[in-house]
Formats: structure tokens, C-alpha cells, sequence
């Protein structure tokens, strides 16, 4: 399809049919439409791919194909990330892979998970998570455990600031902050 700019058609036409009037009409109604047509086909195109998909069109229909319940309170950088979850539930796997997934799908502003470890011989998957990303537990729950195999158990727990940890500061210092910035590390 042409570019659609406003004089997108008329261009095409020969010099003795662009100089009438009534052509120059025509070819400003078939514009607006062809500009109609070419948002809906971009539209459309772009809610073929997760990452560019509007919530209308696009993010219920990956929903509905993964039949994903939506919570009342999801904003849609959460339902396209929980789509995208569902997208890579696939094995095989590595640690790695796992890690840098969960650390790509669930890094909110810059914070990662703060560790996830394996222990072989216990049969134990430990995912620690930071109180940012506190909301997604579930989901990540749920994202580890299609991940593993069946004979691991997996515990998802959050990371919490000790009292041993915050003895450096004064009781002035801390009263600066409020108790959910100290609670989440917030130095």
C-alpha cells in the first residue's frame, strides 16, 4: 500500500486530471478513506505480535487463546506480560534460561528477582523475590512451576530487610524514611 499522506492519490495522476476541481475532490474523500483503511491494516498487523498489541483487539484474543482469567485490577503491561509467560512455557530449559527469563518477564523498573537457586540433591527450587515485584508471586509461582520438572519442589518466598541489617543507622536517620522504604531496602 501507498504512503498515506494527504495528497497521497492525486500524485498518481496524470498533470490534466489533477488540475480539476472535481477530481481534486474525489481524491480528498479517497484519501480519508484510505487513511482509514491503512490505520486498520497497521492495527491489525500490530496486534499479531504481543509486545505492540492494543487491549481491545489484540491482548483479548491472546487471552482468550491461553485462557487467561483477567483480573479486574490488570493494567495492560501485566496482561501482556502474563501472555508473554505463557508464550515461553516451554521445555527444555536451563538455569540460566529460567533466570534470565524470569528476570526479562518480571524486572519492574530496573529491579530484578533477588536470586533463584537450585539445589539438585535436595530436589529444591528456590525463588527469592524483591517486595517490588511482590504483586506478580503468583504469577511466577505459577511461571516456575510449569518450568521444572515434576519431581522438584518449588518455593517462592519474598526477601525481607533484617533489624541486624539497619543497626548502622540512627534513629533520626530513620525516621526519614517511612517503614515501607526501609522495609524494601530503600537506602
Amino acid at each position: 500500500m501507498a504512503d498515506m499522506n494527504s495528497n497521497t492519490l492525486s500524485r498518481y495522476l496524470p498533470q490534466y486530471l489533477s488540475d480539476n476541481e472535481e477530481i481534486a475532490c474525489i481524491m480528498e474523500a479517497v484519501n480519508a478513506e484510505c487513511e482509514l483503511i491503512g490505520a486498520a491494516v497497521t492495527q491489525a498487523l500490530d496486534n499479531t505480535y504481543v509486545n505492540y498489541t492494543d487491549e481491545a483487539g489484540g491482548i483479548a484474543r491472546w487471552e482468550r487463546l491461553f485462557k487467561i482469567a483477567v483480573k479486574e485490577d490488570a493494567d495492560m503491561a501485566s496482561r501482556v506480560r502474563e501472555v508473554r509467560s505463557r508464550l515461553s512455557d516451554r521445555l527444555p530449559y536451563t538455569y540460566n534460561s529460567m533466570d534470565s527469563a524470569l528476570t526479562v518477564l518480571y524486572g519492574v523498573n530496573g529491579v530484578a528477582l533477588h536470586a533463584v537457586e537450585v539445589d539438585v540433591q535436595a530436589f529444591q527450587v528456590d525463588v527469592w523475590l524483591d517486595l517490588a515485584i511482590e504483586a506478580f508471586m503468583g504469577e511466577i509461582t505459577r511461571y516456575v512451576r510449569l518450568r521444572t520438572p515434576a519431581n522438584m519442589h518449588v518455593y517462592v518466598g519474598l526477601v525481607f530487610i533484617r533489624h541486624g541489617e539497619l543497626t548502622e543507622f540512627t534513629h533520626a536517620a530513620l525516621s526519614e524514611r517511612t517503614h515501607l522504604h526501609i522495609k524494601r531496602g530503600g537506602r
